[in-house]
């Protein structure tokens, strides 16, 4: 069971730019392995490749939940 918190969680969405040959699995390892306690959940919810972005390049979206478990 997560640790709880009288805090709320607070969602934030962040999209990079990537070159194609970067999988989203990579970012998501590098995130996950930050070790950070307030990240509750880090998940992909869109990729885009098109207009806006540059030839052999993607963008990547993430969903980031931050909550702080150690304050109560």
């Amino acid at each position: 069971m997560p640790a709880r918190s009288k805090f709320p969680r607070v969602r934030r969405d962040l999209a990079v730019v990537v070159d194609e040959s970067v999988t989203a699995q990579s970012l998501l390892d590098a995130m996950l392995g930050s070790n950070t306690s307030y990240v509750a959940e880090i998940a992909l919810f869109d990729l885009y490749r098109g207009k806006g972005v540059g030839d052999g390049k993607k963008s990547l979206a993430f969903r980031v939940l931050l909550q702080d478990t150690q304050k109560h």
